[in-house]
């Protein structure tokens, strides 16, 4: 999973030097349909029957309700929601920025993607490391702060010179 983020624009660019992008979806459909079988073949149900819950609507409600009424699992759920959106939003209009408006190809668009995803992966991993020795607390927000440092920087170079290479 580490390895997607980075492999997955890549192997797409180079793939996009023969196909189009409608043939990338269809790539992807196969894939999607081959795992899907695959999963439902391969992958059994691992808890015993007598440990799994019966669930149910009414239980994933109280459970909702429960966590919806504590204020500080609701503060951080939505540091993390909007830390995933900021994400996505990313993720969504990063190719039609770097490609329609500074002209990146494919190729140099995978890479710039690859570096980022290199650079989320390697923080991930850093965290992890930190999490026995640092508070989850104290490390959300640290995190936090840094992606609003990041933000702002990239609004400020973006209002203040337009460059890609700043």
């Amino acid at each position: 999973m580490g390895l997607a983020p980075i492999l997955a624009p890549m192997i797409g660019g180079q793939i996009l030097l023969f196909t189009s992008w409608r043939g990338l979806f269809a790539i992807l459909s196969v894939a999607g349909i081959i795992l899907t079988a695959l999963a439902i073949i391969k992958l059994k149900e691992s808890l015993p029957v007598k440990e799994r819950s019966e669930g149910g609507l009414r239980s994933t409600v109280e459970v909702f309700v429960k966590l919806m009424k504590h204020r500080r699992y609701m503060g951080f759920a939505f540091i993390q929601g909007f830390a995933a959106a900021a994400m996505f939003s990313y993720i969504s209009g990063s190719s039609f920025i770097l490609q329609d408006i500074f002209a990146l190809s494919p190729q140099a668009y995978s890479m710039i993607f690859g570096l980022n995803a290199l650079g989320f992966i390697t923080m991930s991993q850093v965290v992890g490391r930190l999490s026995d020795r640092v508070h989850e607390e104290k490390l959300l927000v640290i995190g936090f702060l840094v992606a609003l440092t990041g933000g702002t920087t990239l609004v400020s170079a973006a209002f203040l010179t337009g460059d890609l290479y700043l």
